[in-house]
């Protein structure tokens, strides 16, 4: 479901109110308050002018380039940089294919993304590889339309609509887990855990996240501080095992380059025998990609791809020993993480409009 923030947006702040929460807009955080080692609450700017809002536990749900994060230093860990771009736009009187209304379309090194959302829109996401990038910025509406229309069921979408509103993009993100919590603090959403988007799972993290994180912290304020910050690293641990296949799942699936060769030939097996729902339950969070993208059909794959006349055997098997490898690579950092120091790594990801 695609839902455009300038919606979903005060939807979530409205339900929030509902809720009993102070919903405080135009806020910016500017600091921490700390005391005996412990994050007691934040110093806030609002109307020009500085206060103080104290609390026994701060929620850092701020975003990839969270304030809280960098404020009490949490380190990532296991960052992924990217190897492409994306802008998106939104259309009015597009005529998608209500049979077939989402496209993702991945061939080659392009990527395409054709969706409905609100208000009777479509929305197109297009995520080139980043040696495009000058001649995107040189000619964003021309080569966006161009990139876009090159998979036949979005030329078909927009032939005849008209864009509403600016482009929207993100250049250079890299994906990365944080440290998830800590004495009076804790991350969630992207502000802890942010993955490539070309599955577009994030939203959808962030609202399960936060469903599993509320009852542990209502439960946890009623012990002491100890028993909140075991609670809390408790919820991490949990965190990054829920989240750990679907983070290199990401990276794999937004990765430049040729898409290995196995990979088309297990996707058109599960076509044929009518499973492609496992696969959308990966996209859904529903199933874990290593339960459906198993070693088994990576083998018969292989088998058959072997076997088929005009198959480039050398590449196969060199797709085949990278795919083992980088699976053996992404269970070693999920045992083991790879922890880069505070400031060590940029910011994820900058955001363009047109």
């Amino acid at each position: 479901m695609s839902v455009r923030r300038p919606l979903l947006d005060p939807i979530l702040a409205g339900a929030a109110g509902e809720a009993g929460a102070d919903v405080q807009l135009g806020t910016a955080v500017t600091g921490l308050i700390e005391e005996r080692g412990r994050v007691g609450g934040v110093r806030v700017r609002q109307n020009g002018s500085e206060k103080e809002l104290r609390a026994r536990l701060v929620v850092g749900a701020d975003g990839r380039n969270s304030t809280v994060a960098k404020l009490v230093r949490a380190r990532k860990y296991n960052v992924t940089p990217s190897d492409r771009f994306a802008y998106w736009a939104f259309f009015e009187n597009a005529n998608w294919n209500p049979d077939a209304p989402f496209v993702f379309h991945r061939w080659e090194n392009r990527l395409v993304i054709g969706t409905p959302t609100d208000s009777g829109l479509y929305q197109v996401i297009v995520i080139p590889e980043l040696d495009e990038l000058p001649r995107f910025r040189a000619d964003l509406e021309g080569s966006f339309m161009e990139y876009a229309t090159s998979t036949e069921p979005v030329a078909e979408a927009l032939a005849g609509a008209r864009r509403v509103g600016r482009f929207l993009g993100i250049v250079r993100w890299e994906g990365f887990f944080r440290e998830g919590a800590g004495a009076g603090w804790v991350l969630v959403g992207d502000a802890g855990y942010f993955k490539d988007p070309t599955p577009g799972q994030g939203i959808g993290d962030a609202f399960g996240q936060v469903d599993r994180l509320a009852p542990v912290i209502t439960s946890a304020l009623r012990g002491s501080d100890e028993d909140l910050d075991r609670a809390l690293q408790g919820w991490w641990r949990w965190r990054d095992k829920d989240t750990a296949e679907h983070y290199w799942f990401a990276t794999d699936l937004g990765r430049g380059g040729q898409i290995p060769m196995p990979v088309p030939e297990i996707v058109r097996r599960m076509v044929n025998k009518g499973q492609m729902d496992s696969f959308f339950n990966i996209l859904a969070h529903r199933e874990r990609p290593k339960k459906v993208l198993t070693a088994p059909r990576l083998l018969g794959a292989t088998g058959r791809l072997l076997v088929r006349r005009g198959s480039d055997r050398r590449a196969l098997l060199r797709d085949v020993g990278m795919l083992v490898a980088e699976g053996a690579r992404h269970d070693r950092l999920t045992r083991k993480p790879q922890y880069v120091e505070v400031g060590a790594a940029a910011d994820a990801g900058e955001t363009e409009v047109d």
